[in-house]
């Protein structure tokens, strides 16, 4: 296990021994991988590793014990051989770079116990029916992003499995042709170093899009959450109470939502157009949290 990660889990810990700790956080640390975890604490139940840089689920799939994971804000591509955790009942993935919701079901449909699945702002979501052909290919769902399940959706949902699965495949190879001329091209472009690559966004203060690209950033460990409906999209954000509404900053653009509280940026980036215009902004008076309602550009 990496020291630096070590360290971190016995600062976390504190008295507690490592082999039979329940709860860990590990928020905006910056960590790439989490190899070891396993082992050092395998009675884990519960992980918070939203703010990373991690790219695969690595040891996570070693937490035998696991009923709840946040890996939210990450730069996850997919959730490989996270079906090997029987115990997982609540999963959030919002916000990462998974683009196959197919193989997201595929992986998840032996955590039979898992009942509360997010993938707010990941590619997959903008697949045909997407909503449907997760609630049919997971049965054991209860909540999907947020969104109750009910027993007619779940008939619905079934009952067209078969259509929605050639509509995904139509679908996937309609994005592979689209994503291999850009390939190409970049292959013939000349090379170029980059002083601060995606894996280590948080790294420095102000990084906030990498080679053109926006970012998913937290640097004030805000807790958010995102609703998405046919024609908008709803964050609410808990800022403090007693900041002045003087003090926050709210930048709605056509690809994201920035939020500046006295320095501390919380960017979420979208998979779909934005219209900023007619995007409005309000704040609780009683707790101080945040509510921004973002129409989708049509």
């Amino acid at each position: 296990m990496d020291s630096s990660l070590y360290n971190c889990i016995v600062g976390k810990a504190g008295e507690a021994s490592l082999t039979e700790l329940k709860e860990l956080s590990l928020v905006n640390q910056r960590f790439s991988t989490v190899d070891g975890i396993g082992k050092c604490c395998p009675a884990l139940e519960i992980l918070h590793l939203q703010g990373n840089n991690l790219q695969e689920i690595g040891d996570i799939r070693k937490l035998k014990h696991l009923k709840r994971v946040n890996l939210t804000l990450n730069l996850l591509g997919s959730i490989e051989k996270l079906g090997s955790l029987e115990e997982l009942e609540i999963a959030d993935f919002s916000c990462n770079n998974i683009a196959s919701v197919s193989e997201v079901c595929e992986e998840l449909k032996e955590c039979l116990k898992l009942n509360d699945l997010t993938l707010l702002g990941n590619p997959c979501t903008r697949s045909p029916n997407y909503r449907n052909y997760v609630i049919a290919s997971l049965p054991q769902l209860l909540r999907l992003d947020h969104v109750e399940i009910t027993r007619l959706d779940k008939i619905q949902a079934t009952a067209d499995l078969e259509n929605y699965t050639k509509e995904f495949e139509t679908f996937q190879k309609t994005q592979n042709m689209d994503n291999n001329e850009p390939e190409r091209k970049k292959s013939q472009e000349t090379p170029r170093n980059w002083p601060n690559p995606p894996d280590f966004r948080f790294h420095r203060p102000r990084t906030l899009e990498i080679r053109g690209k926006m970012l998913n950033v937290n640097e004030g460990n805000f807790i958010y959450d995102v609703k998405e409906c046919e024609n908008f999209y709803e964050m609410e954000l808990s800022v403090p109470k007693f900041v002045y509404s003087d003090d926050i900053g709210v930048d709605v653009q056509k690809t994201y939502v920035r939020v500046d509280v006295k320095g501390n940026v919380f960017q979420l980036v979208f998979n779909e157009n934005i219209d900023s215009q007619n995007s409005k902004a309000q704040r609780s008076l009683a707790t101080g949290k945040l509510y921004i309602r973002m129409p989708k550009l049509k």
